[in-house]
C-alpha cells in the first residue's frame, strides 16, 4: 500500500499517473560518486544537527533528489529501511539520504506537511531534486528501484514543481531546427504574461530520451513535424494540446479551465499531425 500524501504533488497530474508509475531510467551505479552521500539523522538525542526541513530545503538548493526514511525514536525496523535508500542512493549520482525522527518536535513541520502523522514505521519518501514529494512507500512495499522509479525527469521535475506552488504549465516540445519553435515559444511567453505570471514555460526536445516517458505520459506526438503546445492546469490536468498556431487568450483560458477529460480545446486540440 502507498502511503496517502496530502502535498498536491502527488495527486498533481493524474490523468498521465506520473508520480509512480512513471519508469525513468537512471543508469548504472554511481556510489563511486556518492561519497559523503552518508545518511544523515534528525530529532535523534545521539545525532544534534540541522532539522530535516533544513536538510531538505539544502539538497533542493544543491539540485540532489532525497531518500528520506521516517522512523520513530527506536528505529523500528529501521537497518531494513536503511539498506533500501541506501541502495537507491548509490545509484543516483545526486542525492542524500536522511532519516528523520517523528517523534522528534523539530520535525512537526514535515510531518505535518507530508501528513505522515499516522502509519505504520518505516516510511520512505523521495523528494525530487526540485523539492517536490513524487513518491511514498511504507517499508513492506519498498524497494529501491521503486525509490530510484519515483525520481521524475528533469523536465518533469520542472512541471510538478510549478504546479505544486499552485502555476499551470505551458509545455513546448519541439525539435530545435523546428521553424515553428519560436513563433511557439512566443505565444507561450505572451500566454504567461497574459495570465499575470500565474504560469511558467516548460521547453522539452522531442529528441531527449530522458524526458520520453513523460513525452508520452502527455501524449505527445514524438513524429510531429510542428512544434507541440500542451496545456497542464493548476490541478495537473492536460486541457489542451496543439500543433498548430493558436492564440495566447486560448492558452490562458485553457491553463484556467479545470477538465473532465484530457482533452479539450476544441476540434483541433488533442489531433496528432
Amino acid at each position: 500500500m502507498n502511503v496517502k500524501m496530502s502535498l498536491k504533488s502527488m495527486i498533481l497530474l493524474a490523468v498521465f499517473a506520473l508520480l509512480t508509475a512513471v519508469i525513468i531510467p537512471v543508469g548504472s551505479s554511481n556510489a563511486a560518486n556518492n561519497s559523503g552521500n552518508n545518511v544523515t539523522n534528525t530529532g535523534f538525542k545521539n545525532a544534534p544537527g540541522h532539522t530535516t526541513a533544513e536538510l531538505i530545503a539544502k539538497a533542493t538548493k544543491d539540485s540532489k533528489a532525497v531518500f528520506l526514511i521516517i522512523t520513530d525514536s527506536a528505529k523500528t525496523n529501521y537497518d531494513k529501511a536503511q539498506t533500501i535508500a541506501t541502495a537507491a542512493n548509490e545509484s543516483v549520482k545526486k542525492s542524500v539520504v536522511i532519516t528523520m525522527n517523528r517523534n522528534d518536535t523539530s520535525n512537526a513541520a514535515v510531518v505535518a506537511m507530508y501528513n505522515i502523522s499516522a502509519g505504520p514505521l518505516p516510511i520512505l519518501l523521495v523528494i525530487s531534486p526540485k523539492g517536490v514529494l513524487s513518491g511514498g512507500y511504507f517499508l513492506v512495499d519498498a524497494t529501491a528501484d521503486l525509490l530510484i522509479n519515483a525520481l521524475p525527469s528533469p523536465k518533469q521535475d520542472e512541471v510538478l514543481a510549478a504546479i505544486s506552488n499552485n502555476k499551470s504549465v505551458f509545455v513546448v516540445a519541439a525539435k530545435s531546427l523546428f521553424a515553428d519553435k519560436a513563433k511557439a515559444v512566443a505565444v507561450c511567453d505572451s500566454a504567461v504574461a497574459l495570465n499575470g505570471n500565474r504560469s511558467v514555460l516548460v521547453e522539452i526536445n522531442l529528441t531527449d530520451a530522458k524526458e520520453a516517458a513523460f513525452l508520452g505520459l502527455m501524449k505527445v506526438n514524438t513524429a510531429t513535424t510542428t512544434s507541440a503546445i500542451v496545456v497542464v492546469n493548476t490541478k495537473g490536468q492536460v486541457t489542451g494540446t496543439f500543433y498548430e498556431a493558436t492564440k495566447a487568450s486560448t492558452l490562458v483560458a485553457l491553463a484556467n479551465k479545470v477538465a473532465s477529460s484530457c482533452c479539450s480545446g476544441g476540434s483541433k486540440s488533442c489531433g496528432k499531425k
